[in-house]
């Protein structure tokens, strides 16, 4: 999901992150300088209202995130070991 005005388009799910993180509302608009903070506290006010549905969206996303960060580190083995043995 994405949020946001005037073009800008930030994640649901950035913001999520950093509200997990501790991160207050104020803090994430200077982080984000396109958004409101009403837009933030908007975007939070979703999340925990479906917070269950939302949670098991994300670790979704970060398993598969890990499978694929696995398959390329096993598709690209070689080359990843050259660059372990260049001297940089």
């Amino acid at each position: 999901m994405r949020t946001g005005s005037r073009g800008s388009r930030v994640s649901l799910d950035s913001l999520v992150y950093l509200y997990r993180e501790g991160m207050s509302p104020e803090s994430m608009v200077d982080s984000y300088a396109t958004l409101t903070l009403e837009q933030v506290h908007g975007a939070l006010a979703f999340y925990l209202a479906n917070r269950e549905e939302i949670d098991k969206y994300l670790e979704e996303g970060e398993r598969l995130s890990e499978i694929q960060h696995q398959e390329s580190r096993r598709t690209n083995a070689e080359l990843i070991a050259k660059l372990l043995r260049a001297d940089f």
